[in-house]
């Protein structure tokens, strides 16, 4: 049996789109903010200062340190915020938040990602910040210590 040129040329368009929207699939969790999974977290008195008590908290502007992961398992979506301080307040309320990421202008992920606050837990995935610049975001941490 005899295949044609023009069956071949379909066949592999029909494998490249394929591979093509395999490919444009994987590449899209990064868009999942979804806020049935907001991890409502109380910011009290109380809760800011159990956070701070025995860690050191720094913030980066133009760092995102969640970067391209923000749907992993470890990170913790925190849904919109007025600005990075509540962010990083929201984080140190946490106690399973190490680092946290504030998106203040940087489309990356679309207009609609603005304001988007997420945390992350070290020990959940054992993942350390990204450090890149990545102008538009705030980013923030603690350090055992002082």
């Amino acid at each position: 049996m005899e295949i044609s040129v023009a069956a071949v040329i379909i066949i592999l368009i029909l494998v490249i789109l394929s591979l093509f929207f395999v490919w444009v699939g994987s590449g899209l969790e990064h868009l999942c903010p979804d806020p049935a999974k907001i991890k409502n977290i109380q910011v009290t008195p109380e809760t800011l200062q159990e956070g701070v008590r025995s860690f050191k908290w720094t913030s980066e502007k133009d760092r995102n340190y969640v970067g391209l992961d923000r749907c992993k398992s470890g990170i913790n979506y925190y849904g919109k915020k007025g600005s990075p301080f509540e962010c990083e307040n929201t984080c140190k309320s946490d106690p399973f938040c190490d680092y946290w990421t504030y998106n203040a202008g940087g489309y990356k992920f679309g207009q609609d990602s603005i304001g988007e606050c997420r945390g992350h837990d070290f020990a959940a995935n054992n993942e350390l910040p990204y450090t890149t610049p990545w102008p538009g975001f705030v980013s923030g941490s603690r350090f055992l210590g002082v």
